[in-house]
């Protein structure tokens, strides 16, 4: 006979298999957009290939970080599935981490360069930029971001900001043409979000 605890237990397994057949065809949809949107811009001369390698950069990894993070969500319901909550619970806790600083992250950063790179129109990707950071800055700030976890909230406000402020002063060595300046500023942008990843993953496992 089912007892109330078991149909608890069942309740909750069901809740979980759906939160995890969300996240999957989340960032399957993602990983799709992102390698639909990398096979465009690979389409384009190859002097506009050049200019867009930064961006090109950034949205292969955002794939990759969506296209791995679908795995190990998948991975996660086969671990409920044999009851063994724990582990279900981390790789959900590393999904969600490489779905978004390496899948979200990158991408965010990528659209505005990719814009600026391939489009004639530098004012729309003057306003594609000042959009771009104020709704990273809303999504941190209104407390929604996985980032808020596993840091105080002085502490996000500060890598937020080091975020941003890497982030336009990228953005403007490639809109003035300091090539250099644009190089160096993106790949320090991109070494944050990976030491922002490796701090959230080894906190997740201690949490």
């Amino acid at each position: 006979m089912e007892t109330e605890g078991d149909r608890g237990r069942g309740f909750g397994e069901d809740l979980y298999m759906e939160e995890t057949s969300i996240s999957v065809d989340f960032t399957s949809f993602m990983a799709a957009v992102v390698f639909f949107f990398i096979g465009l811009l690979l389409t384009g001369s190859p002097e506009v290939q050049v200019r867009l390698r930064i961006p090109l950069v950034f949205l292969f990894i955002s794939a990759m970080g969506f296209l791995y993070s679908t795995i190990i969500y998948a991975n996660a319901s086969g671990e409920l599935a044999r009851l063994r909550k724990h582990e279900f619970d981390d790789q959900i806790t590393m999904g969600n981490i490489i779905s978004e600083y390496l899948g979200v992250y990158c991408l965010v950063f990528a659209i505005p360069l990719a814009i600026l790179g391939y489009s004639p129109d530098r004012v729309l990707a003057l306003v594609i930029v000042l959009l771009d950071s104020a709704g990273f800055w809303f999504y941190h700030h209104m407390g929604y971001s996985i980032l808020e976890r596993y840091v105080s909230r002085p502490q996000m406000h500060y890598i937020v900001g080091l975020f941003v402020g890497l982030y336009l002063s990228s953005f403007f060595g490639f809109y003035f043409g300091r090539i250099w300046a644009y190089y160096g500023l993106s790949s320090v942008l991109l070494a944050l979000i990976f030491a922002v990843t490796f701090f959230s993953v080894r906190k997740g496992r201690e949490l």
